[in-house]
């Protein structure tokens, strides 16, 4: 996928977005805290381009130019198949949005502390397990997804 498949994409979803927040306005009480909802489902891509973002900028090279340091291309140079990258990533994102929605009546500040940190960590402990540690924990997370590729 190109940039423009990938602007298209970006584009629809935060129509999506933003179409659910007014939905969830307009019956107030069915989906408390929509916006942390939302967030949620949107975290992966917004936490992968702020990641990304500041790498980039602290390396003092250009946030707008292109590189592999999205957490999809860590996990494949980490040696994951395409496949078992994405099936960790939705996995991640999957977690993410089910304790956004097991917590959504929490008062709103504690929702949104609560997903983000908790997705912060959530998104970080592949790179982290595959790179830095050398647990039983890391070497079950890598054969979680080893028998798809056999």
């Amino acid at each position: 996928m190109g940039d423009s498949g990938s602007m298209v994409l970006g584009f629809l979803i935060a129509g999506q977005a933003i179409h659910f927040l007014n939905a969830a306005s307009k019956t107030p009480g069915i989906i408390p805290n929509a916006p942390v909802i939302v967030l949620a489902i949107l975290s992966f891509p917004l936490l992968d381009t702020l990641r990304v973002f500041l790498l980039r900028a602290l390396r003092k090279k250009s946030p707008f130019m292109p590189d592999n340091n999205h957490l999809h291309h860590v996990l494949l140079k980490l040696r994951l198949s395409h496949k078992q990258a994405t099936a960790i990533l939705l996995l991640q994102n999957l977690l993410v949005f089910t304790l956004a929605f097991l917590t959504q009546d929490f008062p709103i500040h504690l929702h949104l502390s609560i997903v983000l940190g908790l997705g912060i960590i959530i998104y970080l402990v592949p790179i982290l397990s595959f790179k830095y540690l050398n647990t039983q924990f890391s070497n079950w997370y890598m054969n979680l997804f080893e028998s798809e590729t056999r």
